[in-house]
């Protein structure tokens, strides 16, 4: 499936059955090395618990609220 799918699935929650962790954990089940990250909240929160050890997180526009 391609990526831009997985990331439109995980935003629009369209099935509602899983949190975006278990969008994840579903679709990367050997873990996240890289993640891009400029949305912050419950995606980056989501990333994160999904990275494998020593994984990187390119950090982009990110504000606080």
């Amino acid at each position: 499936m391609p990526l831009l799918l997985i990331m439109l699935a995980l935003h629009l929650n369209l099935n509602g059955e899983l949190s975006p962790t278990g969008h994840l954990g579903r679709y990367f089940s050997d873990g996240i090395d890289i993640y891009f990250e400029n949305v912050g909240g419950e995606m980056l929160e989501a990333a994160l618990a999904n990275m494998n050890t020593y994984g990187r997180v390119a950090l982009s526009g990110v504000i606080s609220e």
